[in-house]
């Protein structure tokens, strides 16, 4: 099984959405290779372009303050069935949002990205606003937030934990 995973920690909400990575099967006769031995399974032949996220779990949890001392905890019931090797790639809410919630989660998510050798999507809050509003009843912020990371993993990005940094929205000084 391969999964993604969002976080979004910029407001006094805790979201936490997972979904599992299928690819959408394809027919080996179709695509021509030659090369290829009938007995390989038609399911393994796929590339980032022919998946889709399926049976995703979306949990929420109001923290306020507590998002420092909870975020783990909240983690750990979420990923208790699944394997951390599973993860495909993490997707963070950059910000602008709460400055010590957004960085938490930006921390969190290039620790887990450096340590698993994962890609990390930031993705601003404004983006997120923005798609989630597209749908009728509109999507919660974290599944928002996993769906366009996993838009630019079909397309082939794969961005390094370093590349994820918070917005804050004004200096910080």
């Amino acid at each position: 099984m391969k999964i993604a995973l969002a976080l979004h920690t910029t407001t006094a909400e805790l979201g936490i959405t997972i979904a599992e990575i299928e690819p959408i099967r394809l027919n080996v006769s179709d695509l021509q290779l030659d090369h290829l031995d009938n007995s390989e399974s038609r399911a393994q032949i796929y590339n980032r372009s022919e998946t889709a996220l399926t049976k995703p779990i979306d949990r929420a949890w109001h923290l306020g303050r507590d998002l420092s001392h909870q975020i783990h905890t909240c983690l750990a019931e979420v990923m208790a069935e699944l394997s951390w090797q599973d993860l495909v790639f993490i997707a963070i809410a950059s910000g602008k949002g709460s400055f010590t919630s957004t960085r938490i989660g930006v921390v969190l998510a290039r620790t887990l990205g450096q340590q698993l050798d994962l890609p990390v999507f930031a993705i601003d809050c404004d983006a997120i606003s923005a798609y989630c509003r597209n749908f009728e009843p509109p999507r919660s912020d974290s599944q928002g937030l996993l769906e366009l990371a996993f838009e630019q993993w079909q397309q082939g990005r794969s961005p390094n934990w370093a590349e994820a940094l918070p917005i804050y929205g004004g200096s910080p000084v």
